[in-house]
């Protein structure tokens, strides 16, 4: 058996941002579609959460990228890596 490290979850970062009104639209509409399929409700923060986290975590070139060791020092520093 091989085990992972152990790795904390950092805290919550809070993040302002501004949405063009046509995006905010359609995730209001996914908010609805969500509620429809799952029969629960969710705010419109808490799927974006979702959403991204989703989308790090099947992104297989990212993925890869991590694998192969590249963007570790970038992505604790807060840096944009060359090419990024």
């Amino acid at each position: 058996m091989k085990l992972r490290p152990i790795v904390k979850d950092l805290p919550p970062v809070p993040l302002r941002l501004k949405l063009p009104g046509d995006l905010h639209a359609a995730l209001g509409r996914y908010v609805e579609y969500y509620q429809h399929e799952h029969g629960a409700a969710i705010a419109l923060p808490d799927l974006l959460v979702e959403m991204v986290r989703t989308f790090v975590a099947t992104d297989r070139d990212f993925r890869a990228w991590q694998r192969n060791g590249q963007g570790k020092a970038g992505m604790a520093s807060g840096r944009r890596t060359e090419g990024a």
